[in-house]
């Protein structure tokens, strides 16, 4: 296995990767094809290095967190894959990122928020097959644009199938996927043949399809979700945690409320594509709203967080970045790294600190809409649901 070492320096990325041997790095790029690189180190040097050691491949990671773990050549692929896509969001902290796919369909992507061996993969490939370019198939980056309309990003990468293939598979599909000479193993193949979009290609997202497959015959069936639903999913399905978490809050809120948010239940993933060409054609992608500008601005906090006094007065911290949706609210804390989920035995608590109130003000209050609760446990719960707030940093006392 031993040669000339290669590095391959991509757009978008912090540096370059080195490959000890040029065969791992022919692979990687035929994987990668339609993300631009070149055979070169960048100025930052490497991010990553990968070698062969035994029957194994190593995959160091140099920064910026340093470790270091053995592979077959495909899993070192995926790998490598996984540091790629870090890297490019360490240069665009503004990106958010689904683990999600993102398939172009009519004039906009088809979001498919990943699921356990809900099938993603499976759709994705089956709608690959039928000439649907692939934004992504794990990974998708989103942007915003100048009028706040989130838009997907493509990053050039093949996507990638598990294998052994559904019992359900047509043969037709089964011939494609054995056709196609992209890298496998007894867990994974990626298909490099499969219509892929251009690294950087943008299209705006038309609607969020959840997936919920079932063992059997059934009829698949596309049903609206409520958005305080879907709101969840993506803030959990978000892994972009360079940029302000607000911002991300809000970009999120205006994504549920202004596209089709959908459950797609399915037992054949060859008739849930049908269903899904089927409602793209009925007008699936079409807006509820317009799009409105997302990105307001919001705080850096960097203070210390003081210790909670029940008897002072409190007020919510200026400048945080909440939404409300279906019954429930979500607020970024203040330092922007995280999100607050507001339960319903909190937001009516959230909603009267919007003016400087004591804990003993709320207990009285809440006491009046709840008078079968004892005072003591409506004291407990204030208390901890303050202490809560104060903890991260969403509230400020306004007394001296």
């Amino acid at each position: 296995m031993a040669g000339k070492r290669i590095e391959l320096t991509f757009d978008g990325a912090d540096g370059a990767i080195d490959f000890a041997a040029p065969e791992m790095a022919r692979a990687f790029r035929r994987v990668v094809h339609g993300w631009p690189l070149a055979e070169a180190s960048g100025p930052a040097g490497p991010f990553a290095e990968v070698r062969p050691s035994g029957d194994r491949w190593v995959v160091e990671v140099l920064r910026p967190e340093p470790r270091s773990k053995g592979y077959n050549p495909v899993n070192a692929i995926c790998d490598l894959i996984v540091e790629l896509n870090w890297s490019r969001l360490r240069q665009r902290n503004e990106l958010l990122c689904l683990h999600a796919a993102g398939i172009a369909m009519g004039d906009a992507l088809v979001v498919l928020p990943s699921g356990r061996r809900a099938g993603k993969s499976t759709l994705t490939a089956e709608l690959a097959r039928r000439g649907h370019r692939v934004f992504s198939d794990d990974v998708l980056a989103v942007d915003l644009d100048g009028a706040g309309v989130p838009r997907g990003l493509a990053t050039g990468i093949s996507p990638r199938l598990r294998v052994p293939l559904p019992k359900e598979a047509s043969k037709g599909f089964c011939d494609w996927v054995a056709a196609d000479a992209g890298p496998a193993n007894r867990q994974y193949k990626y298909l490099t043949d499969a219509p892929v979009a251009a690294y950087g290609s943008s299209l705006p997202l038309g609607a969020i399809v959840t997936l919920d497959r079932v063992d059997g015959e059934v009829a698949p069936r596309l049903r609206e979700m409520d958005p305080g639903k879907v709101l969840p999913v993506l803030i959990h399905q978000n892994f972009g945690r360079f940029g302000h978490a607000g911002r991300a809050l809000a970009a999120f809120e205006a994504i549920t409320r202004d596209l089709p948010c959908l459950r797609l239940t399915y037992g054949s993933f060859e008739e849930a594509a049908d269903l899904l060409e089927t409602s793209v054609e009925g007008g699936l992608l079409t807006r509820k709203a317009v799009t409105r500008t997302v990105h307001r601005g919001v705080p850096d906090f960097g203070g210390i967080v003081a210790p909670f006094d029940g008897s002072r007065a409190y007020r919510r911290r200026s400048g945080f970045q909440g939404v409300e949706i279906e019954g429930e609210a979500f607020v970024a804390d203040t330092d922007g790294v995280g999100i607050f989920r507001l339960d319903q035995g909190m937001l009516p608590i959230w909603r009267l600190l919007e003016g400087p109130i004591r804990a003993s003000d709320i207990v009285d209050i809440l006491g009046e809409v709840f008078p079968d609760v004892s005072r003591e446990i409506l004291a407990t719960d204030v208390d901890a649901a303050l202490r809560q707030l104060n903890r991260a940093g969403l509230i400020e006392v306004v007394d001296g």
